[in-house]
C-alpha cells in the first residue's frame, strides 16, 4: 500500500522538509547573529568620529536586508548541503543539555509561581514557540546522535529523554493554564485554537518520550524518533486548516 495518501508526503519526504527548513532556520539565525555584530561595530567606529551611522542603517538595513535572509539562508542550505548539515547537530549538541537545564529550572519557578500564568496572556504564545524550538532540538539531536560512540549515543537519548518529559510537563501546566481561561471568561476562537495546538503537541511529546525510552532501554533505534517526529506533521496541518476554515463557522465569524 503506497504510503502517500491523498498528496500528503511520505515520512521519509516529510523528515527532509523539516530537516531543510531547520537548517535554513539555523542558517539565517547565524547571519542574523554576524550582521548584528557587524552593524554594532560598524556603528561604534564611525560614533568614534561623530557619524550616527544607525540612523541609516535603521531605514535601509533592517528595512531591506533582513527581509532578505531567508532567501539568502535558503540559498546557502542549497549550494553548500554538506557544510550547512553540519552546524544544526553541532547546535544542537551544545543546547541541548542546556535547554534541559533550564526548562527544568523553569519548570520549578512556574510551579512556584503559578498565579502568573494565568495573568500574563503572552505566555502560551510564548510556550509554544518554545516547544517548536524543543521539537527541532530532538530532531537535530538525533541526527547528530547518529555519529556517536554507543556510550555516548546512551547518553545523549537520555539527555533527550529528559527533555521531551519536562517539556511534557510545562505543556500539561500550559493546558491547565488555558483551561482556567477557558472557565473563567468561555470560549473564544483564540483559546480554542491554542488549546487544540497544545492536545496535539501533548500527544506528540508522549509519542516522541515513548520512543526516546524504547531507544534507552535497546528495544529500537532512533530512526523510530524521526519517524513520530516527521509522521505527525500532517495532524498539525489538519488542526491549521480547522482553525482557518473550520473557526469561522462555527464561531460566526468573517
Amino acid at each position: 500500500m503506497n504510503s502517500s495518501i491523498a498528496g500528503i508526503p511520505k515520512p521519509s519526504r516529510r523528515l527532509g522538509f523539516l530537516r531543510f527548513n531547520g537548517d535554513v532556520a539555523v542558517m539565517g539565525g547565524l547571519l542574523m547573529a554576524a550582521g548584528g555584530i557587524f552593524s554594532g561595530l560598524t556603528i561604534a567606529l564611525f560614533e568614534l568620529v561623530d557619524v550616527r551611522l544607525y540612523e541609516y542603517l535603521g531605514e535601509y538595513f533592517f528595512l531591506w536586508i533582513i527581509p532578505g535572509v531567508p532567501l539568502a539562508a535558503t540559498w546557502l542550505v542549497l549550494a553548500n548541503p554538506r557544510l550547512v548539515s553540519l552546524v544544526a547537530p553541532v547546535i544542537a549538541r551544545v543546547f541541548t543539555p542546556a535547554a534541559l537545564v533550564m526548562l527544568t529550572l523553569y519548570l520549578v519557578v512556574i510551579l512556584i509561581r503559578i498565579d502568573t500564568l494565568f495573568a500574563d496572556r503572552d505566555f502560551l504564545l510564548t510556550f509554544n514557540l518554545v516547544l517548536l524550538a524543543v521539537m527541532a532540538l530532538i530532531l537535530f539531536s538525533v541526527s547528530e546522535l547518529a555519529g556517536r560512540t554507543s556510550g555516548s549515543v546512551r547518553f545523549g537519548t537520555l539527555v533527550l529523554l529528559g527533555l521531551s518529559i519536562v517539556t511534557l510537563l510545562i505543556n500539561l501546566v500550559a493546558l491547565w493554564a488555558i483551561v482556567i481561561r477557558i472557565a473563567e471568561g468561555g470560549f473564544t476562537p483564540n483559546r480554542m485554537a491554542v488549546f487544540g495546538a497544545n492536545v496535539l503537541l501533548l500527544v506528540h511529546l508522549v509519542r516522541i518520550g515513548m520512543s526516546l525510552l524504547e531507544a534507552v532501554r535497546g528495544g529500537s533505534n532512533l530512526d523510530g524518533v524521526e519517524r513520530r517526529i516527521a509522521g505527525y506533521l500532517p495532524v498539525y496541518i489538519i488542526w491549521l486548516f480547522v482553525v482557518i476554515f473550520g473557526f469561522p463557522l462555527v464561531f460566526g465569524m468573517g
